[in-house]
């Protein structure tokens, strides 16, 4: 099947940026994941912070959000100490808090996430 949901990636100092839109399936989320990775293993990041930035029709299908829970590991694995949000709706943050329990700080303003995650050094566990 085809890819599903648009992102685009971008560093700011320590902090990656992934802007994500539209609806996404399975496919779309390990294009994604594989993207994610190439972007830390070029930039040879030990300790880095990730902001997701959920557009208001952002959602994944049941099989992509399992997606998300098996790759969750690999980011605490891979140097990223702390994992932000910014959701639009409810069940944006609803789905993000069961996938992450406690490992997600959500916010509703872009510039409040990018200031508050940007240079943080405090590791975060991953539900």
């Amino acid at each position: 099947m085809k890819p599903h949901g648009s992102w685009y990636i971008a560093w700011q100092d320590d902090l990656m940026t992934i802007d994500l839109e539209g609806s996404f399936n399975k496919e779309g989320v390990l294009q994604l994941q594989h993207d994610i990775r190439s972007e830390v293993l070029r930039k040879k990041m030990t300790e880095w912070a990730r902001l997701e930035i959920f557009h208001v029709d952002t959602l994944a299908t049941p099989d992509a959000v399992h997606a998300v829970e098996q790759f969750s590991p690999w980011y605490a694995l891979n140097g990223c100490v702390a994992f932000g949000a910014v959701c639009n709706d409810s069940v944006q943050k609803t789905l993000l808090k069961k996938v992450y329990r406690d490992g997600v700080y959500i916010y509703n303003d872009t510039n409040v996430a990018v200031q508050s995650l940007q240079g943080i050094r405090h590791p975060r566990r991953y539900g």
